[in-house]
């Protein structure tokens, strides 16, 4: 829908979607083990142990997460609300606002889905790795207004414009790991194409209780002081199962029995925002009929707003963010 509300400005508001279907699924994992117990035998075993994983395959012979084939099993849909407002060049003044409310969803991280239990796509259906639920960008040019003058002072004076880009965004999703999750299908680890387990929220804990409050800087923690960006005790080790089958609440109950894996979603946690003023000041002087000179000055982040990158928080720094990598190219932070 556009509709010009005043002269020169214009309103868009426009639904935009996508569907995508048989995406590209790289290096799936397609012997992850299976559960055993004397009820349930897998390959004649009737117990799960850690360190009978590589007997309880798909495919004895290869490791559980040692046969991966590319596959085009992958789905993704994208929906969301775009706002526009746009003024015409008038007085020297040209501006344009827009404004994103999206939603993409998927069950890859990025090229790959091999998070928690491989074979089953639909419980790592989520948020994708680069989506910014909201996202707000400006931009504008102003010809300065300094009147007509003549001579040395109209060379001086005029020709000059005032233009720049400001950027708001929220940031990109965070799924958490934990690299002792797994054991019990061989699976365990951090890496998004050996595969890994994802983080359990303890008894009581919901997702909003990952967060910790406060704007960024107060979240930095470490050095910064702060609580931290997430908090980690709304996580928990992962429920795990004895060799019988039997499933205990947390590895802490039976230390020697075989990981499960946690019951966290992905992208459940979103990243620092983005906040970037780009603004660039340029002087425009005609010197003859054939030759213009302009000069140019260009400023990135004007006001030195810090631009964190995607975290990697880590539990056994508190919830801190200790460094600021982009992790596996997924948002992926490892709970150690």
């Amino acid at each position: 829908i556009q509709y010009e509300f005043a002269p020169r400005w214009v309103l868009e508001a426009g639904y935009v979607g996508s569907n995508g279907i048989n995406l590209l699924d790289y290096n799936h994992n397609v012997n992850t083990a299976y559960l055993a117990s004397a009820s349930s035998p897998v390959n004649g075993i009737t117990t799960t142990t850690a360190a009978n994983a590589a007997f309880r395959v798909p495919y004895v012979g290869y490791a559980p997460a040692g046969l991966q084939a590319t596959a085009f099993d992958g789905i993704a849909n994208y929906n969301s609300l775009q706002l526009t407002v746009r003024k015409q060049l008038s007085h020297g003044v040209s501006l344009q606002g827009a404004y994103t409310w999206s939603k993409s969803l998927t069950d890859l991280i990025v090229d790959s889905s091999n998070s928690n239990n491989a074979g089953n796509l639909a419980q790592q259906y989520g948020p994708s790795y680069f989506n910014r639920p909201q996202r707000f960008i400006i931009n504008y040019s102003w010809d300065l207004p300094t009147g007509k003058h003549n001579g040395v002072a109209g060379k001086i004076l005029q020709g000059w414009n005032l233009s720049g880009v400001t950027t708001v965004q929220d940031g990109a999703p965070i799924s958490f790991a934990d690299g002792g999750a797994g054991t019990a299908y061989g699976t365990q680890g951090t890496g998004t194409t050996s595969g890994f387990g994802r983080a359990q929220l303890c008894p009581g804990m919901t997702y909003n209780n990952i967060a910790t409050p406060g704007g960024i800087e107060s979240r930095l923690g470490g050095y910064s002081g702060g609580l931290g960006y997430f908090n980690p005790a709304a996580f928990c080790s992962t429920p795990a199962i004895m060799p019988n089958g039997t499933t205990v609440t947390t590895q802490a109950a039976c230390p020697t029995c075989a990981t499960l894996f946690g019951n966290t979603g992905m992208g459940i946690l979103l990243g620092p925002g983005q906040f970037n003023f780009d603004m660039s000041i340029l002087k425009t002087t005609r010197a003859t009929e054939k030759t213009t000179l302009q000069f140019r000055a260009e400023f990135f982040n004007l006001f030195n707003h810090p631009q964190f990158n995607q975290v990697a928080p880590s539990s056994g720094t508190g919830g801190t963010i200790s460094q600021l990598p982009n992790v596996a190219a997924a948002g992926q932070g490892t709970i150690s």
